[in-house]
């Protein structure tokens, strides 16, 4: 007769040819336990390293970056490339090198040596690998991955209106790092050699220009912001006006240092913005462009009227 979950032999000590009996039950053991898997190794592998299956087929050593993952098991052995290992997958597993704090706590897969385990989760990329049984002990029990890892899709698109549901949108205005921006986008081609931050306006040719101030032409109508240096005739990003569009600059010179709460306006230096009108004069186009968060963060938002002095 056989077991009724697993179809293995029930064997009477009178019973004779064990050896192949054994055999062939363990045969169907294999098939359904999966705690550990027999691998190749797609590079170099140490014993206990962490390892996830790579695109040809092969294991290479897991790391919490969204890219090397998910872990699916430590390596029971050492390998090199194209060597047969085994990997365990799931149960306790013993490493006198290792020195766990904590006993129950959860182990990680580690974020920036690639094949270890950590017990400090990654912020982003967090990935459960097993939890502690003791000082050189775990329990291999792994998780799926993060949702705050799946980073992969860089340019996520709406298949339909983003709903608020009575939440909000926060803006991040404290920008850390010069020539940073933040806020919508547009691609654009422009009529002449712009740099960084230059302010454009768009022409009746469909290009954008530098604006000026000087004339009305060169400061009606839509303005934007180059995010980039952009060729004459080449298309490139430029930052669209809103509330939502911050700028910081330091050093490029495309307006003067100026206070938090500062209005600035479009300059009669072609590209610029300035803080100060007072010498315009007749002809001459008073337009806001923004206001200063500080003394080198522009919030770039620019009014739809304007002044001519007459």
């Amino acid at each position: 007769m056989a077991t009724d979950k697993y179809d293995l032999h029930t064997i009477d000590y009178s019973v004779q040819g064990w050896d192949s009996i054994l055999a062939t039950d363990m045969e169907k053991l294999d098939e359904v336990i999966h705690s550990r898997i027999l691998a190749t190794a797609g590079e170099a592998i140490a014993l206990y390293d962490a390892v996830y299956l790579e695109s040809d087929g092969k294991y290479d050593k897991a790391l919490a970056d969204g890219s090397q993952q998910p872990a699916i098991g430590l390596a029971l052995e050492s390998a090199v490339l194209d060597d047969e290992i085994r990997i365990q997958r799931l149960g306790p597993i013993t490493n006198v090198a290792w020195a766990w704090a904590t006993v129950g706590a959860m182990v990680y897969l580690d974020a920036s040596t690639p094949g270890a385990v950590t017990d400090v989760c990654p912020e982003l990329c967090c990935q459960r690998i097993g939890i502690v049984l003791s000082a050189t002990s775990i329990f291999i029990w792994i998780s799926p991955m993060r949702a705050s890892c799946l980073v992969e899709d860089l340019t996520p698109q709406l298949g339909g209106p983003l709903e608020m549901n009575e939440k909000t949108i926060l803006v991040d205005a404290v920008l850390a790092d010069d020539h940073s921006w933040t806020g919508p986008t547009q691609e654009v081609t422009v009529g002449e050699h712009v740099t960084i931050f230059d302010t454009l306006y768009l022409k009746a040719d469909g290009k954008y220009w530098k604006i000026d101030a000087d004339a009305e032409a060169t400061a009606k109508g839509k303005i934007v912001m180059a995010t980039a240096t952009i060729n004459a005739d080449a298309s490139g990003l430029v930052l669209l006006p809103s509330a939502l569009s911050f700028i910081r600059d330091d050093s490029t010179g495309k307006w003067t240092v100026t206070s938090a709460g500062d209005e600035m306006f479009l300059s009669l230096t072609a590209g610029r913005l300035t803080n100060d009108v007072s010498a315009y004069s007749t002809g001459d186009i008073v337009r806001i462009a923004g206001y200063m968060e500080t003394a080198v963060i522009l919030n770039f938002d620019v009014d739809k009227t304007y002044i001519e002095i007459a």
